[in-house]
C-alpha cells in the first residue's frame, strides 16, 4: 500500500527552484494532521483562561488556550451586538470551523465536533448586555463521570449517589428507556456537592435538564444541555442522580454522566 503523502505536498528534484510553498504545504499538511489526531480523541475544552465579560455591547473573551476541532483558540477577542440583533438570550462561543466568535439563540453543539462555549448573556434588543452566565468546559480527555440503569417501573427520587475518584468537570448527561411510557415524561436530574452536604443541582435552568417524552420513540437517547449550575467536582466530592419525574408506565431507564478530566 502506497504512503499517504500530505496535500499539495511537493517532491523536490535536484535543482529546482526553492519557493515559499514548498515550505509553507509541507507546514500546513503538519498542522492539519495534528489538529485531525487531537480531534480523534480530545473533547472541545478550554485549558486556561477565556473568560467572558461584558464591556458595553461587546462581549469580550479574555486570552487563554482552548481547543475545538482540534483547533487552538487564544481568545483576546470581543464579539459586538447591535440593533440588528433581536431582545433575546445568546450564547457566544467560538466557531471551530471559521476559527472566530460567533453567537446564536440556540446552544451550539458541544463534544468531539464542537464548538467552544464560553458564556451566554441577555441583549435587549438595543444596548444592554446582562445576566451573563459562564459555560466554559474545562479540559479536553473525555471521561465517564458516572453510570446508572435501573430495570422495571420507573420511579421518582434520589437513585444513587457516588463518591469522585478524580477531579473533573461534567458536561453532559444523556438518558434512554426502552418504553418511555403513555403519557407525560420522564425528567432526570444530576445533583453535585462536597463530602458531608447535601449535593444541589448542576442544572440552574430545569429546562436544560435530561427529558424524554412518551410520544418519542421509544430507545431514543436524549441529551441534556450544556449544564449552567456549580458542576466541576474535586475528588472525594459526591454526584446525586436523581429522577424528578416520570413518564406513566416507562420501562428501564439508563443514564449516563459524561465530563472531562481537569489538566
Amino acid at each position: 500500500m502506497a504512503k499517504d503523502n500530505f496535500d499539495s505536498k511537493y517532491s523536490i528534484a535536484s535543482d529546482d527552484t526553492v519557493v515559499p510553498s514548498i515550505f509553507n504545504n509541507a507546514g500546513t499538511g503538519i498542522q492539519l494532521e495534528f489538529e485531525e489526531r487531537l480531534d480523534e480523541w480530545a473533547q472541545a475544552g478550554i485549558i486556561s483562561g477565556l473568560a467572558a465579560s461584558i464591556d458595553g455591547a461587546d462581549i469580550d473573551i479574555a486570552a487563554g488556550r482552548g481547543y475545538a476541532s482540534g483547533r487552538r483558540c487564544l481568545g483576546g477577542a470581543s464579539i459586538t451586538f447591535s440593533g440588528s440583533d433581536a431582545a433575546n438570550t445568546y450564547y457566544v462561543y467560538w466557531d471551530a470551523s471559521a476559527q472566530a466568535l460567533a453567537k446564536s439563540t440556540s446552544a451550539p453543539s458541544t463534544g468531539t465536533a464542537g464548538d467552544l462555549v464560553f458564556c451566554k448573556v441577555a441583549w435587549d434588543g438595543s444596548t444592554t448586555l446582562s445576566s451573563l452566565v459562564d459555560l466554559r468546559q474545562y479540559g479536553i480527555e473525555r471521561v465517564l463521570v458516572s453510570s446508572w440503569w435501573c430495570t422495571g417501573t420507573v420511579t421518582t427520587g434520589t437513585k444513587m449517589a457516588i463518591p469522585i475518584p478524580y477531579d473533573c468537570w461534567v458536561n453532559l448527561v444523556k438518558i434512554v428507556m426502552s418504553d418511555n411510557g403513555s403519557a407525560s415524561s420522564t425528567i432526570v436530574d444530576v445533583h453535585a456537592g462536597s463530602s458531608g452536604s447535601t449535593p444541589t443541582t448542576i442544572f440552574t435552568t430545569t429546562a436544560l435538564r435530561p427529558s424524554v417524552g412518551s410520544t418519542t420513540a421509544d430507545y431514543t437517547v436524549t441529551a441534556s444541555g450544556v449544564p449552567d449550575g456549580t458542576r466541576k467536582l474535586n475528588a472525594g466530592e459526591v454526584l446525586r442522580i436523581d429522577v424528578d419525574q416520570v413518564g406513566t408506565g416507562a420501562q428501564n431507564l439508563g443514564v449516563i454522566v459524561y465530563g472531562t478530566l481537569c489538566h
